[in-house]
């Protein structure tokens, strides 16, 4: 899929980038996008996406759309207002549904020394099998724990509702996160843990 101001030299409206989006085949492989020079209105996306028949927005805790902001009285563990540094993490962990997509728009990149990295759990699952630990992985799952010390827990492994391949759940952004063995699993709390500090 090619947006035309990834080459960073014109921009394009909102209207134009939710057209875009609207393109993405999601029974194929996802796809990580850099996009440049979008003029984006978070509101009138919104407003696109609620009024489609093919996409659907997905509220996070703190709505449709979620703010990521530097706040000075933060609490330590609030990270999305404050620019601490926080290990990986997979968005929407609390989430009932894998969303099919997620958008992140910088409004201002701040003047950080430490830079903000995006993985694939496509590429995570790709070594466990070369090195014959996939099925192991399917024996646990993850328990997420968010700020106000509730647990959400899902299968490390799941399959994507759209096309039916394998997607990882995991966080390393807290130390309350961890995995632990599905019911039945011959697999203890030991082997869980060693598997969390090999991912």
């Amino acid at each position: 899929m090619n947006f035309e101001s990834v080459n960073k030299k014109e921009s394009i409206s909102t209207e134009k980038f939710y057209k875009e989006l609207t393109k993405i085949d999601f029974t194929k492989e996802g796809t990580r996008l850099k996009i440049f020079n979008v003029n984006l209105d978070p509101e009138v996306l919104v407003k696109l996406i609620s009024e489609s028949e093919l996409l659907m927005p997905i509220a996070s805790s703190d709505g449709v759309i979620s703010h990521v902001r530097e706040t000075p009285d933060a609490d330590t563990f609030d990270y999305s207002q404050s620019s601490r540094y926080f290990k990986l993490h997979t968005d929407g962990q609390y989430m009932p549904a894998v969303p099919e997509m997620a958008i992140l728009h910088c409004v201002d990149p701040g003047s950080s020394e430490i830079p903000t990295v995006f993985a694939d759990t496509q590429d995570i699952l790709k070594v466990l099998k070369s090195t014959n630990k996939l099925e192991e992985a399917k024996e646990y799952e993850f328990i997420f724990r968010n700020r106000k010390g509730l647990d959400f827990v899902r299968p490390l492994i799941e399959m994507h509702p759209s096309n039916s391949e394998p997607i990882m759940n995991i966080a390393i952004a807290s130390p309350q996160c961890h995995l632990r063995p599905l019911h039945g699993s011959n697999k203890n709390q030991k082997d869980a843990d060693r598997f969390y500090e090999l991912l």
